[in-house]
């Protein structure tokens, strides 16, 4: 059975955007409280992938996404179970909506050099073709 779950963030990522695919990766603490190097862990083999984005809220910092708790092999418990309070939560673009490349007639580019150093460009590159006559 698919459900509509409203997950709420800090801070919401400004390319989130509905169709996008949503996962999320257990972590462990690492490091000790007298330390200045704690910090949270996951391990890409434990990436799940468990939602897609119906709906953003950028006001609220919120996405309603939709999440099946199908039990297919049985066990017991959802296949793909709800993240916890202490999970890494990520997305991806879904492939259908984000195909194609920048579309326009004009382009405009600026490079700034922030530091105190002298910075060598290697190389600016671009992809243009003719989108209509």
């Amino acid at each position: 059975m698919n459900y509509l779950i409203t997950l709420t963030f800090s801070h919401l990522n400004a390319s989130v955007q509905p169709s996008d695919l949503v996962y999320y990766v257990p972590t462990t603490s690492v490091g000790t409280n007298t330390s200045l190097t704690i910090f949270e862990k996951g391990q890409y083999a434990n990436i799940v992938q468990f939602a897609y984005v119906l709906e953003v809220d950028r006001e609220q910092n919120q996405i309603k996404v939709i999440w099946s708790d199908n039990d297919n092999d049985s066990d017991g418990n959802p296949d793909k179970p709800l993240p916890s309070d202490a999970d890494f939560i990520l997305f991806s673009k879904s492939k259908p909506n984000n195909t194609s490349s920048l579309v326009g007639y004009y382009a405009s580019a600026n490079f700034v050099n922030d530091s105190n150093k002298k910075i060598e460009l290697f190389s600016v590159g671009s992809e243009i073709s003719q989108s209509s006559k």
